[in-house]
């Protein structure tokens, strides 16, 4: 294979990768607005509830669960 052919496909495999890595970061920043959407929600969804009763580790552990719940709920529903 030519040099100039081996160049080629090291810059398109840059490209592909760069790419990617938009992507990525992308994603990473829309994680962290869901992230305070997500608590936000959670916070109004448990208002006058029996979750909202609870203290100290309870309420840490059922807003802990709820959060996995939902991200668990999500990951089912966007990847059948």
């Amino acid at each position: 294979m030519s040099d100039s052919v081996k160049k080629y496909y090291e810059n398109k495999e840059e490209e592909e990768m760069s790419k990617i890595k938009e992507l990525d970061n992308i994603a990473d920043c829309v994680v962290d607005v869901m992230s305070e959407h997500l608590d936000h929600n959670i916070a109004w969804a448990v208002d006058d509830t029996v979750v909202d009763k609870l203290d100290g580790d309870d309420f840490t552990d059922a807003i802990h669960h709820i959060r996995q719940a939902v991200i668990y709920k999500l990951n089912t529903k966007y990847n059948r």
